[in-house]
């Protein structure tokens, strides 16, 4: 039941189209890791260091993470195992110590997981013009993810890459 949670999650965070999600307020912030976003204006975002963006909401129940970073092959040179250990690697790094969930389409990868302590972690990467696309999305529980995954999509929908 979990496995098809994370799924149902995966699939409705990164791929369906957001919906009642009210922008009239939204900010517009350029990062200097070369990509532009859309937020709330009352949430906060932190530069973390010259490739990474980090947006968390008021109360820091949810959090994306952005990452625009060079990678010395395209996409389409990567093989799925390595694909698959790419992001195994990634999730590890975010402290997930059971990947539940990965989904390889057209050379981008979805994964989701949590943490020991019971963050729920979503994570996809896009392989394109040699560099890496980012967005790794963190939630407390699964009462964030309901609250916060229209929001969180729509920002990962608005990201802009130059």
């Amino acid at each position: 039941m979990r496995i098809i949670f994370f799924l149902i999650m995966a699939a409705s965070l990164l791929c369906s189209p957001s919906l009642a999600v009210d922008t009239s307020n939204w900010i517009n912030v350029t990062s200097n890791a070369g990509f532009t976003f859309q937020m709330p204006s009352y949430w906060a975002n932190d530069p973390m260091g010259q490739t990474t963006e980090v947006i968390r909401t008021d109360k820091s129940d949810a959090v994306l993470l952005i990452s625009y970073e060079p990678f010395n092959v395209t996409g389409t040179d990567i093989a799925e195992k390595d694909l698959k250990q790419h992001i195994e690697n990634e999730m590890a790094n975010v402290k997930v110590n059971k990947v539940d969930t990965i989904e390889i389409e057209n050379h981008n990868i979805t994964a989701s997981g949590n943490t020991l302590t019971g963050t729920i972690i979503t994570a996809r990467e896009e392989f394109l013009d040699d560099h890496v696309r980012r967005w790794i999305c963190e939630f407390t529980d699964e009462n964030a993810v309901t609250k916060y995954k229209n929001t969180l999509l729509t920002i990962i929908n608005s990201t802009k890459f130059n």
